[in-house]
């Protein structure tokens, strides 16, 4: 199965197609480059002024989406790269795709909280709702190297989505014989119920369960 990567032309996007290109060569996978063009002049039907039907719109999209497949061709000769341009929301393309993926990979300009509520952010709504594991890139952060100097660090609830994201973790890890820190939040100022002695004794917990079924999984 391919690795796929959202790709818009814009420098997050190229960061997150670098990566993605180095971890399709990892997985000896093919690339999957999708650009989603959803914008006024495209999507709509033909009427006059503003949104009036561009003709040469769905070229120029499918170049955006070659360039970054040269882009690719480029840096990693071997690797087999698929361009793919869809006229639908990046959200509705990217979760699509995710369905016939091994994972799916985004950028991210890495925008505060609030701002990213107001406008949407398309690498949150993806990440929830895909059908395979997600890696957000974010801006700035894609040249990072994951090694025996950066560890993979990995959040746990105890809750099944949780466990998946730490056998995720641990496979990735493993790969690049890296270590993992699994991390449990116990949330003692928002649960003024539950005194801090317990909170950290069900963390406790968790974390001890959840190391157990690693070793279960990775016995070396």
């Amino acid at each position: 199965m391919p690795v796929v990567v959202g790709y818009n032309g814009k420098k997050h996007a190229s960061e997150a197609l670098d990566w993605a290109a180095e971890e399709a060569l990892h997985r000896a996978a093919a690339l999957v480059v999708l650009f989603a063009a959803n914008y006024p002049g495209m999507t709509l039907p033909p009427g006059p002024g503003l949104f009036e039907l561009e003709p040469g719109a769905l070229d120029a999209a499918t170049e955006l989406t070659d360039t970054g497949v040269a882009e690719v061709r480029v840096a990693s000769p071997d690797l087999i790269v698929i361009g793919r341009t869809v006229v639908t929301s990046p959200t509705e393309a990217l979760v699509e795709e995710s369905a016939e993926a091994s994972l799916l990979v985004v950028g991210s300009r890495g925008r505060g909280s609030v701002l990213a509520t107001l406008l949407g952010s398309v690498s949150f709504a993806v990440a929830s709702t895909a059908q395979c594991p997600v890696v957000v890139v974010k801006e700035g952060c894609g040249a990072t190297v994951v090694g025996r100097r950066n560890r993979v660090v990995v959040g746990t609830d105890g809750s099944e989505r949780a466990a998946s994201a730490v056998a995720f973790a641990a496979a990735f890890a493993g790969s690049r014989s890296a270590s993992m820190e699994v991390i449990c939040c116990t949330g003692e100022l928002s649960v003024p119920v539950v005194s801090q002695e317990e909170l950290r004794r069900a963390a406790a917990g968790i974390l001890e369960r959840t190391c157990a079924s690693l070793d279960e999984r990775h016995p070396d």
